[in-house]
């Protein structure tokens, strides 16, 4: 039996079938706000194509970047400021904050090295570029434009690292995750790691930013140098978020606690085991009227 009382509206979570499983398993009843009410969640939760048709006292939860920074102003959204979400969305805002906290982290240009073009408000890797040096600054003539940033290509291992922080912006914990198989930007296989490092830098960053609530950090690390660099924050549920949660760091029972039953936080209600993902493709099917 659903609580009546654990409302949740998640916002553009049309293919999230397992994070919206997790919620439903937790007792929450699960609304999603989608423009095409034909995706996969339609078969198991309601969906609705406009986030007015939702109950103001319902909380809402985006997970795509472009949704947090549209509803950051909503007093019922869960998401972090205006400003922090606005930094983690626009890639030049957030290297000029990284270069400020911790220059050292952050993948700048250096000579020699191959170079990576991204598009400022880019999603899901697309419209990524690699030059060679010579080939930048000979032919490209530039070193930075109003639509692209330009870093440093870096040869490693990707790293997630999905966090939580709590509501007066402190940083409760993370798991950090291996990228191991990606797809069109979304993680298909990945499996738990551990890097202290990794998870100090996300709360000196995210604590920094003022962040709220799940939070997805991605690195690399230099596969000559052992060194991490930061790519980007996602102030949202990471794809692969589903993967800690399983694994024991549940971040819809810390949202429960936190804005539902009003529980005291404790890290250690939540240890973290090995786990390995390995996603699968599954069809859904609607009908469709004849032309």
């Amino acid at each position: 039996m659903k609580n009546k009382e654990l409302k949740i509206c998640l916002l553009g979570a049309g293919r999230r079938y397992s994070l919206v499983e997790r919620f439903q398993k937790s007792g929450f009843d699960v609304t999603c706000v989608e423009l095409d009410k034909n995706v996969p969640v339609a078969k198991i939760c309601r969906v609705v194509d406009n986030i007015i048709e939702v109950n103001i006292s319902t909380l809402c939860i985006p997970l795509m970047d472009l949704l947090t920074v549209k509803h950051c102003e909503m007093d019922n959204v869960l998401t972090s400021s205006c400003l922090a979400v606005n930094t983690c969305y626009n890639k030049k805002k957030f290297a000029k904050y990284i270069c400020q906290l911790c220059q050292e982290v952050y993948p700048a240009l250096q000579d020699g090295d191959k170079i990576v073009e991204k598009p400022i408000f880019g999603n899901s890797s697309k419209g990524i570029n690699f030059f060679d040096e010579d080939y930048f600054r000979r032919d490209m003539g530039r070193v930075d434009d109003e639509n692209n940033i330009y870093q440093r290509l870096i040869d490693g291992t990707e790293y997630s690292v999905d966090c939580y922080f709590k509501k007066d912006k402190t940083f409760f914990g993370g798991v950090v995750r291996s990228r191991d198989r990606v797809a069109g930007g979304e993680v298909v296989d990945s499996r738990v790691s551990h890097n202290d490092e990794l998870i100090s830098y996300c709360k000196k960053i995210g604590e920094n930013l003022g962040l709220v609530g799940p939070i997805n950090f991605q690195y690399i690390i230099d596969g000559k140098t052992n060194l991490p660099y930061i790519i980007e924050i996602n102030a949202r549920f990471g794809g692969g978020s589903t993967l800690s949660m399983e694994a024991g760091f549940d971040m819809v029972d810390m949202i429960k606690k936190e804005y539902f039953t009003k529980e005291e936080l404790k890290l250690e209600d939540y240890p973290v085991r090995n786990l390995l993902m390995k996603r699968v493709f599954k069809d859904t099917y609607f009908p469709v009227e004849s032309n």
